[in-house]
């Protein structure tokens, strides 16, 4: 599997200017004299080449090169990788076996922090989409890394728009009980709602915590031995099928994340969160969270 990030390459090239000067035809110059240099006309060597220039010519860095209409020509392609234009930016995908992380690309089996989150929550509990009434939403931040960009995802509403195309009225962070996974609370937040994007088949980003509904309040836990896990990823919502759900996956919590319980009822839940988010690639290959597809970009 190929995973892209765009930044630039600056490609290879060479440009040669050939200028040829013929002989004058003065009689007082032998047939093996060099015509002198002359404002009007440039010297050359015996074998009628322009001699060497005083300016050095300039040094490229490997595959790098100047180029005013290239989107590749500020950059140097990474290691590992495959650089190519594309309109007016650089695509790079990084070889079969490695994935993105931080510019590079490195391979799929290392282990790779590519951001961190914190989340807070308290609010109902909804036991399920229910695609006919109302999703009681609670309160709360979620805030988190993913690479170099920071996001704060907090309450969201539904557009009407979407409202009256699915008949649901849903507002977010909201706690579903086996929304993601059966025997799960999924707490769930998304990124600012654009109607008209989703009309025209555009994800929504979203960042879920996934709980085990049989832990108890008043304890804190880690992610991993309590099979707890986080995702940050694409939200699908389906306007002709009145479907929501993950679509695919961009970051999985990793091995130093905790969930702390405050209160939790059949009806009810309040919980704090923190840790860090990791290639998905690994987790599934490495610690076995079982995750939707991957994100191909």
């Amino acid at each position: 599997m190929k995973k892209s990030l765009v930044f630039s390459v600056i490609f290879a090239a060479c440009f040669v200017l050939a200028v040829s000067c013929g002989g004058n035809g003065d009689s007082n110059n032998n047939d093996n004299d060099n015509t002198p240099a002359s404002d009007e006309e440039p010297a050359t060597d015996e074998d009628g080449t322009e001699p060497a220039s005083d300016e050095e010519p300039q040094e490229t860095d490997g595959d790098t090169v100047p180029g005013e209409d290239d989107p590749c020509a500020a950059f140097t392609c990474p290691e590992n990788a495959t650089c190519t234009a594309d309109g007016e930016e650089c695509l790079i995908e990084c070889n079969e076996g490695f994935h993105p992380n931080a510019g590079t690309c490195i391979p799929d089996t290392e282990l790779t922090q590519i951001g961190e989150f914190t989340a807070d929550f308290a609010g109902p509990i909804n036991t399920a989409i229910a695609l006919d009434g109302t999703m009681l939403p609670g309160e709360g931040d979620a805030v988190f890394t993913y690479f170099d960009d920071e996001f704060t995802y907090q309450s969201q509403q539904l557009p009407q728009e979407i409202v009256e195309a699915l008949n649901i009225d849903l507002s977010f962070p909201t706690t579903v009980k086996d929304g993601f996974m059966e025997g799960m609370l999924s707490v769930i937040w998304v990124d600012q709602i654009d109607f008209n994007a989703l009309l025209a088949g555009a994800s929504l980003r979203f960042i879920a915590i996934n709980i085990p509904a049989t832990l108890a309040a008043g304890e804190e836990y880690d992610f991993v031995e309590n099979e707890i896990f986080a995702f940050y990823g694409d939200l699908n919502i389906d306007m002709s099928s009145s479907k929501i759900g993950a679509k695919c996956v961009r970051a999985v919590s990793g091995v130093e994340s905790t969930l702390t319980i405050s209160e939790v009822t059949e009806n009810s839940i309040t919980i704090s969160a923190h840790g860090d988010l990791i290639d998905p690639q690994y987790a599934v290959e490495e610690l076995g969270v079982e995750i939707p597809e991957i994100c191909a970009e």
